[in-house]
């Protein structure tokens, strides 16, 4: 994990796709700390800098532990946008065990 800015870069492998083809390069996902924690997906540019996609989500709800969760079993694969087909196929799961690690180096600090 690396911290950018008031971001924290949970990992930077996430594989997408859009219409069903995979983009040719992979994205990350952050950590926005705020009141709730909201894990963000950014997409890579040309010149080397990073772009918000829209796709955010609560860490609480994607780990299934709020009342908007939709399991206990989180996914490693979620839609950034379904209209458009633009999903990311894996890597979620190696952001969210990320997330929980550093929960975990929260609570032990």
């Amino acid at each position: 994990m690396t911290t950018t800015k008031e971001k924290i870069v949970l990992t930077d492998k996430l594989i997408v796709s859009s219409r069903g083809k995979l983009c040719d390069r992979y994205y990350r996902a952050v950590l926005i700390e705020d009141d709730k924690d909201v894990i963000s997906v950014e997409q890579p540019f040309k010149d080397g800098s990073w772009g918000p996609t829209g796709g955010s989500w609560y860490a609480e709800t994607l780990l299934g532990l709020d009342e908007y969760g939709t399991s206990d079993d989180p996914s490693d694969s979620i839609y950034i946008d379904g209209g458009a087909q633009w999903l990311i196929e894996g890597g979620m799961l190696i952001a969210l065990n990320a997330y929980k690690k550093l929960g975990e180096e929260r609570e032990a600090s």
